[in-house]
């Protein structure tokens, strides 16, 4: 689950504004391939093999968690059968690895053998390239990237950190009048991706793909090297640490990095992921 505080930067005071807790199932376009799907019942009501929800990125059908190996071929199958767009069905080894925010392994129970396991997921009309190995890329974020970008006026200077694949700077610059916006990602193969979905656009609008410019390093140093008070908007997932004392310090020196790069007025997206059951304490 994802829950965002949107905050404004007004004369050194940082009111937090408010708070939009996501659904854990959201759907991306009302579309079936891109939304989280269901394999629980069949046409004549039986239950079938498999998960209740996964998710539908371009033409890879992924599991969170990888079943039973005796389980491959069955619910391979049926997912397959489901939706003849899928080419491919996966399943995630383990959660976001290492400050490069890779997903971990990803094995291929069903459908081509692809490596690396790179699809072009079409989210509200805008193609972003996806390393499913190598980046974290969720369409149950879509929504919010629609709510973001409904937000910005002309003329805006944006800056995304930890851009991953770069799907909000993609997005912002295909939907919105923005001057420019600067992505800032660590992950090689992530930003590999991004430069790859802006050749996308820039077939598509030349002028919307040249607002997009990325910077490749590790935030700290990154920001460093930006004019402060520069960016009408930021947005920055909050990075995670190991305990809750490890969490609040991480915190507490990211933002003192970023909310310098506003400039007075400016809004900064501060993003968080955690589950059910850590509400409402989180």
């Amino acid at each position: 689950r994802a829950m965002s505080a949107d905050t404004t930067r007004d004369f050194g005071d940082m009111p937090l504004l408010g708070i939009d807790g996501g659904d854990e199932e959201v759907g991306v376009d009302g579309r079936e391939e891109s939304n989280g799907a269901s394999l629980r019942k069949n046409g004549l009501g039986k239950s079938r093999v498999g998960p209740r929800h996964f998710d539908v990125i371009g033409d890879v059908a992924l599991l969170s968690s990888l079943p039973p190996p005796e389980d491959w071929e069955a619910i391979g199958a049926a997912i397959l059968a489901e939706n003849r767009k899928i080419r491919i069905v996966a399943a995630r080894r383990g959660g976001l690895q290492t400050d490069l925010r890779a997903p971990g392994s990803v094995d291929i129970i069903a459908g081509q053998n692809r490596s690396p396991l790179l699809t072009t997921h079409v989210e509200f009309g805008v193609r972003l390239v996806v390393n499913l190995e190598a980046a974290f890329f969720s369409p149950r974020m879509g929504p919010e990237r629609q709510r973001i970008c409904a937000q910005v006026v002309s003329g805006e200077r944006i800056c995304v950190l930890f851009a991953g694949c770069g799907p909000e700077a993609l997005q912002l610059a295909a939907k919105t009048d923005a001057e420019a916006i600067v992505a800032v990602e660590l992950n090689v193969e992530a930003l590999r991706c991004a430069r790859r979905s802006r050749d996308l656009l820039e077939r598509s609008s030349a002028e919307r793909a040249g607002r997009i410019s990325f910077v490749e390093g590790d935030v700290r140093k990154a920001v460093a090297q930006l004019e402060a008070g520069s960016f009408h908007r930021v947005l920055a997932p909050r990075p995670k640490g190991l305990t809750a004392e490890e969490d609040a310090s991480i915190s507490q020196e990211f933002l003192g990095c970023l909310l310098p790069l506003l400039r007075i007025g400016g809004v900064c997206h501060w993003y968080d992921f955690v589950a059910d059951w850590e509400f409402p304490k989180c």
